[in-house]
């Protein structure tokens, strides 16, 4: 999709916070990243960002810096797959879709006209649905029963089509984008994940004014047009992404087997069932609950003028109107248990690792992310090394920390993806290898040079993340969204140059022990 992307990859949501693992960075950069100098960087960052909070509640981050006249503007909500309730799985991400088809003003030649096909199309969606959900419940669909419920939901369709082709004479495809465009802007997206739904665009900081128009509008005055085509648009999307990936269903089936009724129990992107019978009412609601300036955080990063940015987001975004929030109930954690998962399908085998643990600010949750880069981090690393290099076991590896979200316990997850027509065996062997680098850290801690390495390379790769306009931006507004402060970034990250080995031992020792183990394998079809 042109603009819009849910964050899968391989199969799972990899969360926000673990942006810092996996980038090398430039290794010029190290004289910058020095432990006597990165607090100095941080501080030179801190200082130069103006904080404003709106009298609608409203967060603002502001930071000048860099030389070319760009700036990156990000827009978060605090809302994700983990509000949504079992009737609604998957509307986060399909209102997020919805956001990019225009509003009474964008997208229209003439809305007042427009809106009476909108109430009708929407009207007999509803009684499609209604007569689709009486064909699903149909054992026998030969019958004659059956045959006749087919009949209605054609006649149903076929108005629906005609109301669709009759309301197109006043739309205006994708208005939103071609005013970007002619502006000058880039990287117009958006994305969802279990915590937050973000909303970007680069553009020229002359620019700025054509942004607060239209995101402000949108925040006001989104109409949810064509709802249910977008709603067979995402239904396409999961059938490629989840239902024909045999990798992504195995993902899908772990998560909810760890997090059961949890909201980290189910997919970004809903489970088919839940999406195809979403509806407009309900995507009205929830874009009304959530998307409210008191639940809404704005950065701005780039060379901007900071006070007209900001008499401008106060012109624009200032008279939006504060809402009481939905409670949001206070979810049971999981239990830390062991538990074992498997599926067939595929061409190759996938096995995961996981480890329920606490999420930011927790300590220990900085300390296994130094863990993952020391066991998985790099091609020089124990579990590379022993799995890939020695063994000839695997095609690759990788460990990652804070997977699903920051709102609640999250997962320490290695992933490996063996050689293929590797004996049951040797499959055993690979979760032996990963258990004993576990109880060499439990016993040993990590060597010093393990410790300095990945330190270094955390350094690094915040570095380099701090370089780039878009990413620093999309960091600030995550930690103040999701930690209710953007501080927390460079406190979180000044710990890296105070960790020792017996933190991260003592970590390890806490959340990653053996009988705690949950495993999901993917077998290949051969098996």
């Amino acid at each position: 999709m042109s603009r819009r992307f849910p964050i899968f990859c391989l199969g799972f949501i990899f969360c926000l916070s673990s942006f810092f693992l996996g980038f090398v960075a430039d290794g010029s950069l190290w004289g910058e990243a020095r432990a006597d100098s990165l607090s100095k960087i941080f501080s030179s960052f801190e200082s130069k960002i103006r904080y404003i909070k709106l009298d609608n509640g409203l967060r603002l981050i502001l930071l000048r810096r860099g030389s070319a006249p760009v700036v990156s503007a990000y827009i978060k909500f605090k809302v994700g797959s983990y509000d949504e309730e079992e009737e609604s799985f998957g509307l986060a991400h399909m209102l997020e879709h919805m956001l990019f088809k225009g509003t009474r003003i964008v997208g229209t030649r003439n809305f007042a006209r427009e809106k009476k096909y909108l109430i009708l199309r929407n009207r007999f969606a509803l009684k499609l649905d209604h007569w689709r959900k009486r064909y699903d419940k149909q054992s026998d669909k030969n019958s004659a029963e059956a045959q006749n419920i087919l009949k209605e939901i054609t006649k149903q369709q076929a108005l629906l089509d005609i109301l669709y082709t009759q309301s197109r004479n006043y739309v205006i495809l994708e208005e939103d984008a071609f005013i970007y465009a002619t502006q000058g802007a880039r990287g117009y997206n958006a994305y969802t994940s279990s915590d937050l739904t973000n909303y970007q665009v680069n553009l020229p900081s002359t620019r700025l004014e054509v942004w607060a128009r239209l995101e402000s509008d949108r925040i006001k005055n989104a109409v949810l047009r064509d709802f249910y085509r977008e709603r067979d648009v995402v239904q396409e999307e999961r059938r490629m992404r989840i239902d024909n990936s045999p990798r992504s269903q195995l993902w899908e089936k772990f998560n909810k087997a760890i997090y059961t009724n949890h909201p980290y129990g189910h997919s970004v992107i809903g489970p088919m069932e839940k999406i195809k019978y979403l509806n407009y009412e309900q995507a009205q609601r929830f874009y009304r609950e959530y998307y409210s300036p008191n639940n809404m955080v704005i950065t701005l990063v780039g060379n901007f003028n900071l006070s007209s940015a900001e008499k401008m987001v106060r012109k624009y975004f200032g008279k939006l109107e504060a809402r009481p929030l939905p409670t949001r109930v206070k979810a049971t954690p999981p239990k830390r248990r062991r538990l074992e998962v498997s599926l067939e399908g595929g061409d190759a085998p996938l096995l995961y690792m996981a480890w329920l643990k606490p999420a930011m600010p927790n300590p220990n949750d900085l300390y296994l992310e130094i863990l993952s880069s020391i066991l998985a981090g790099r091609s020089d690393t124990r579990l590379h090394r022993r799995l890939i290099n020695e063994e000839n076991l695997a095609v690759s590896v990788f460990a990652q920390n804070g997977v699903k979200g920051n709102r609640a316990m999250n997962l320490f997850l290695i992933g490996i993806e063996p050689v293929p027509n590797l004996s049951p065996e040797k499959m055993q062997r690979i979760e032996s290898i990963v258990l004993e680098e576990l109880q060499k850290i439990h016993r040993e801690g990590p060597k010093p040079e393990e410790l300095s390495l990945s330190a270094k390379h955390q350094n690094l790769s915040i570095v380099n993340y701090f370089q780039k306009n878009a990413k620093l931006a999309d960091l600030l507004g995550y930690f103040e969204t999701i930690a209710g402060d953007y501080r927390q970034l460079f406190r979180y990250n000044m710990l890296l140059d105070t960790i020792k080995k017996e933190d991260v031992q003592r970590a390890a020792l806490l959340y990653l022990q053996p009988r705690y183990t949950m495993t999901a394998r993917l077998k290949p079809r051969i098996y």
